[in-house]
């Protein structure tokens, strides 16, 4: 697979637009995991910061997707989050909190149907567009980290 391109099912695509729907007015957020560019599973991870154009995450609850992840025997291909109100491009404050350029950033946006989904990779506080393929059938696997 290309490294510019990240594959997911159809079945997970719809599984980021319910949690997307179910935190309005609020974005949603989390990560993206799988092996080489295949995305398998999506862990959802509560915001904390109850914000329509923000996001954060509690220390606790990315590792403990960390660990699931890694117990999958799967790495970390992107964080995901929304744009309830917006377009899904990365925002400056996107730009300037994403962690590291080794991982992707996915947004869906809300603000029309259907709802597009972008990815990027992240350098500092540039970015480019990656490719995102959605594909019939497969086996996508969701998680909802709670403390």
């Amino acid at each position: 697979m290309k490294n510019n391109t990240i594959t997911l099912t159809d079945q997970l695509y719809q599984q980021l637009c319910n949690h997307a729907k179910n935190c309005l007015p609020n974005e949603a957020c989390g990560l993206i995991s799988g092996n080489g560019n295949f995305v398998k599973s999506v862990f959802h991870l509560p915001n904390t910061s109850s914000s329509i154009n923000r996001f954060y995450v509690k220390e606790q609850h990315v590792a403990k997707a960390l660990h699931q992840i890694s117990e999958k025997n799967e790495e970390v291909l992107a964080i995901y989050h929304t744009h309830p109100s917006s377009q899904a491009t990365p925002s400056t404050s996107d730009l300037v909190n994403h962690p590291t350029s080794d991982i992707k950033m996915m947004i869906l946006s809300l603000k029309q149907q259907p709802y597009p989904i972008q990815c990027y990779q992240v350098n500092h506080l540039s970015y480019t567009p990656i490719s995102i393929v959605i594909k019939e059938g497969g086996i996508s696997l969701c998680h909802n980290v709670e403390s």
